[in-house]
């Protein structure tokens, strides 16, 4: 037999009312009305056909290539990245061509922020994505025998954007530290590659706030980065009739930074392989994101260049043995960075941990880590942004998203 207990202690319980009702209901109503309202000053616009309403060129002053990477294949100067697009040509040595539809490399300069009244680094302008992604005319050559002209390049990634998302190459909220409208136009595929979402939303975007970080500190960073595929034997996504889209086996990340007072650049050079969740590095940043190791991912820019049969720093005029050892040196440590110069995420406020590297501050400690702890606002911006990333969500995933936020 059940017994019901008739009576309680009504302070108890209308403590713990209270208590639940300005911790988790309030929010979710603040949150509703966010979303409900339009996120967004306006929407990325398009053209007839799915094309970019934004033709911009890269502003005056910015050299998005100031390192010289080759080779070029198809190039594309847009205003926040150039990239080179994988042409028709034998990637894998069996003499027969290739089409890859993904970039070989993609590569950008960023500059530092602006800071509000405060001094606090402002998050740039931007505009709600482009859904489906933009068109662009020089994907037109993929569309070969058996592929509808009609056929939308983003088709390829339909239905499977659980597993492969549109990868950023260059980051978009990187690219509307420019304009929002720069930063729209990150949303062509000269500028993605399929890769894992973990990833993508995980330890991919950690490195991409961090570099944002980076920038802000040291006023312009320049980032080249792209897809490595190791296996002559390529995966594709994409159904019969959509475009066949090469899934990479790893991705290299190359940051610079000008060192003024040796005249020789700073580098840190990356290799992340492409791998399923497990449960650490490559976990989903949006439900159960966890610190993230950067350092066991640094390389050389040579291994990149063995790897990719991309020749970089073409540009830089500084004599072959010192440019030789400069290419061949691996980083061991992450240049220093604190909490101040990285924004808040935008996915994972409550728990994002950025690896600061403060050997100049604190010689005892080579590397810590330091949380970044979101503010009532920034938990209200983060769950819009959930919104933005899964196209629709439920009441229920808000209140879930704020409980697990919140404790």
């Amino acid at each position: 037999m059940i017994k019901v207990k008739k009576q309680c202690d009504l302070k108890t319980r209308g403590g713990e009312v209270t208590k639940f009702l300005f911790k988790f209901i309030l929010p979710l109503i603040f949150i509703s009305i966010f979303i409900t309202s339009n996120a967004y000053s306006q929407n990325c616009e398009k053209k007839p056909g799915g094309f970019s309403k934004y033709e911009l060129k890269t502003p005056l002053g910015y050299k998005h290539d100031k390192w010289g990477t080759l080779p070029k294949e198809k190039f594309f100067e847009l205003a926040a990245y150039v990239s080179s697009f994988d042409g028709i040509d034998d990637d894998n040595g069996d003499g027969i061509q290739d089409l890859l539809a993904v970039p070989t490399w993609v590569s950008y300069e960023m500059r530092r922020l602006k800071k509000d009244s405060s001094g606090n680094f402002k998050k740039p302008k931007t505009f709600k994505r482009p859904s489906p992604w933009y068109e662009h005319p020089g994907h037109s050559f993929l569309r070969t025998d058996g592929i509808s002209k009609k056929m939308k390049f983003d088709k390829s990634y339909s239905g499977i954007g659980h597993i492969f998302n549109r990868g950023h190459l260059a980051m978009r909220l990187h690219g509307s530290r420019i304009s929002p409208e720069a930063g729209c136009n990150t949303h062509f595929f000269l500028n993605a590659v399929p890769q894992r979402a973990g990833q993508n939303q995980g330890i991919w975007r950690n490195l991409e706030e961090i570099t944002g970080g980076w920038a802000n500190k040291f006023r312009k960073v320049w980032v080249i980065t792209g897809p490595i595929f190791k296996s002559k034997n390529f995966k594709f996504i994409g159904d019969p009739k959509e475009i066949p889209v090469a899934i990479p086996d790893e991705f290299f990340k190359i940051v610079v930074k000008e060192n003024n007072s040796t005249g020789i650049p700073d580098i840190l050079a990356f290799i992340y392989p492409q791998k399923k969740s497990n449960g650490k590095e490559f976990s989903n940043s949006c439900g159960s994101y966890k610190p993230q190791d950067h350092l066991k991912y640094l390389t050389s820019v040579n291994n990149i260049q063995r790897k990719t049969g991309l020749k970089f720093f073409n540009n830089l005029n500084l004599a072959p043995a010192k440019k030789r050892k400069l290419l061949k040196k691996k980083a061991m440590k992450l240049w220093p960075l604190k909490r101040k110069f990285v924004l808040p995420s935008n996915c994972f406020p409550g728990t994002a941990k950025v690896i600061i590297s403060s050997q100049a501050e604190e010689p005892e400690a080579e590397n810590k880590t330091e949380e970044i702890k979101p503010t009532d606002g920034e938990l209200l911006r983060a769950l819009i942004n959930v919104l933005e990333e899964k196209g629709t969500i439920q009441k229920g995933d808000i209140f879930n998203k704020v409980k697990e936020m919140r404790e």
